[in-house]
């Protein structure tokens, strides 16, 4: 079965690429969908930069604080929903609100409120926190009620006794959530970036590249960015199957 599954995942990448090169031939400008030899020639010239490695360092940094960030943000109040039913019902609209309002329109209002450095990293906070704090309420909701009533009889609820079993047996329901958050995060944190005029982030790259008709490059950093994306989600779904059979 995993064999199978691997053979038809590689199978769905072919396809992707098959999709890729066909576009190519139909439209036959470069200025539209590259072909898939252009784009190799890009990565490899960009990696030939060196100011690319700092860059994708920085990247890498600034999404990683901000999802760690958001995580503490969900905890704290996912937590308080679910030990006060009035604050789950005071939150509720405001995580309604930061689901549905169009993260076009965060990103100008945070740009006219705080300025233009740390609005990426605010507005993708603002995007995740709620898949966050939807994933970790869902686990405590989840929890095994006797095992609970037999944590009352031994201690009140603390930090130690969130640390050590609430969110333990919650793991599996945080780590998807981290999982759906990331790579939503990195596609919010670099379209705030590509809407910024600063010059020094991935988003500024991909739009110096547009803005020169270099849209081989600007496939190159798609196909950077997806493989990055992906390999953090590998490891936190391979962290999710080393530690679920631990707490089960």
């Amino acid at each position: 079965m995993k064999n199978k599954k691997y053979l038809f995942f590689i199978l769905g990448i072919i396809f992707l690429f098959l999709i890729w090169f066909i576009l190519s031939l139909i439209f036959h400008n470069s200025l539209i969908i590259p072909s898939i030899l252009d784009v190799s020639k890009a990565l490899i010239k960009i990696f030939q930069e060196k100011i690319v490695y700092g860059i994708i360092f920085k990247t890498i940094l600034h999404i990683l604080l901000t999802v760690l960030l958001s995580f503490i943000i969900a905890i704290f109040l996912a937590t308080l929903s679910y030990r006060f039913s009035n604050f789950k019902s005071f939150i509720h609209p405001i995580i309604i609100l930061m689901k549905t309002i169009p993260i076009v329109a965060i990103i100008i209002l945070f740009f006219m409120m705080i300025g233009i450095k740390a609005t990426p990293y605010i507005v993708t906070s603002f995007v995740i926190i709620p898949i966050l704090y939807e994933g970790i309420l869902s686990g405590y909701q989840s929890l095994d009620k006797n095992m609970l009533e037999e944590i009352k009889t031994i201690s009140s609820f603390n930090f130690l006794v969130l640390s050590k079993v609430y969110i333990p047996l919650c793991i599996p329901y945080i780590i998807t959530s981290m999982i759906q958050s990331f790579g939503l995060g990195m596609k919010v944190m670099i379209m705030a970036e590509y809407m910024s005029p600063t010059n020094d982030t991935l988003g500024s790259q991909i739009r110096r590249h547009y803005n020169n008709n270099d849209m081989d490059k600007v496939f190159a950093w798609v196909i950077i960015l997806i493989v990055f994306v992906s390999a953090v989600e590998i490891m936190i779904y391979i962290c999710k199957k080393r530690i679920e059979p631990s707490i089960k």
